[in-house]
């Protein structure tokens, strides 16, 4: 077994209201190996992008994590964690809108290479020319002209693909994207998941892929995280989740692909809503909206079971186990 490059291990995380504080994760543990790529997928509000900043130590003001570990290469990362060299060097991430991602004030080339200032002890004109050398891998041309230029300038694929650049400049170990495809057509989107794909493989990094279309995930991911209400119910290889999924919510999520055989009718929907964070109670938080409900399921929060690789944290597990429901040593000892 080789060490996890990154750990998250009862990652707890809450938010400080007005009226008190609440969980947003909920007992979050995932391993992201080397040169792995592994999906998050969920519905908004579910938790998905909180998960790639907590990661990061990126939370708001308003939010802490109040429990649990992070370990990048087997090392604690905290609050007395050089959180300044680790992110852009070792661990990057590629924001939603490559619009707000870029200062719109600066050019190009002084965003690419302001993290080389940093980390690097490269002169201008090498700073320069790694610049290039990455824009150029990520597929963009007349890096010159562009290097000189302002985001503006820039399509929305070419501000996108600058973005990637920027995230893989340094080349970190990880890189955590959050729905970095999401404004682009899906001619521009494919090319960018292409990009991800090659670049990825080439240089044999990591890399989170945080999306809500479960199209992406299953074309780029090895592996893929369900998350629903800040809490991770499913996980194992897109394979064996796409193939056979566990969590009604998952099943329900795939229920909802559109696929050419469902045109002219209407496409399912899952009832209801996440709930938001006030009404989080213990039990299953899907139960209000699940059609295989259990009574078990409104009182005991379900623990995880599976194998091979393929977990879920849902009673009918039990059910089909034979396992019963409060039994806490079928809790699988990671992933969830």
């Amino acid at each position: 077994m080789t060490q996890p490059l990154f750990e998250m291990i009862d990652v707890d995380v809450a938010f400080h209201l007005k009226d008190g504080s609440y969980k947003a994760l909920d007992g979050i543990s995932l391993e992201i190996e080397p040169n792995e790529i592994v999906g998050i997928v969920g519905e908004s509000g579910c938790g998905k992008s909180l998960t790639s900043l907590t990661m990061m130590n990126l939370l708001h003001r308003t939010s802490e994590r109040t429990a649990g570990t992070m370990r990048l290469k087997g090392n604690v990362l905290d609050e007395q964690t050089d959180w300044h060299q680790i992110r852009g060097n070792e661990m990057a991430m590629i924001f939603q809108e490559p619009m707000t991602a870029l200062n719109p004030l600066m050019t190009i080339g002084k965003q690419m290479t302001e993290s080389l200032k940093q980390h690097t002890n490269l002169s201008k004109i090498e700073r320069q020319e790694k610049a290039y050398a990455v824009m150029r891998e990520v597929g963009l041309s007349r890096v010159e002209t562009l290097y000189r230029s302002y985001p503006h300038e820039l399509s929305g694929g070419m501000r996108q693909r600058v973005v990637i650049a920027m995230a893989l400049i340094n080349e970190p170990d990880l890189i955590i994207a959050d729905e970095p495809t999401t404004a682009l057509d899906v001619t521009i989107q494919a090319q960018i998941l292409h990009v991800f794909k090659s670049v990825m493989t080439k240089r044999q990094s990591s890399l989170v892929f945080i999306s809500h279309d479960l199209g992406v995930i299953k074309e780029i991911c090895d592996r893929v995280i369900v998350m629903y209400a800040g809490r991770i119910i499913e996980t194992g290889t897109v394979e064996d989740v796409f193939s056979q999924p566990k969590h009604p919510y998952t099943k329900g999520l795939l229920q909802a692909i559109p696929t050419y055989s469902k045109r002219g009718t209407p496409l399912y929907t899952i009832p209801g809503t996440v709930p938001p964070l006030q009404d989080r109670k213990n039990g299953c938080l899907f139960v209000d909206r699940c059609g295989e409900r259990m009574p078990q399921c409104i009182v005991d929060r379900p623990f995880t079971t599976g194998e091979h690789g393929h977990y879920a944290s849902c009673h009918l597990m039990y059910e089909e186990d034979g396992v019963n429901a409060v039994d806490s040593t079928r809790k699988c000892p990671q992933n969830i």
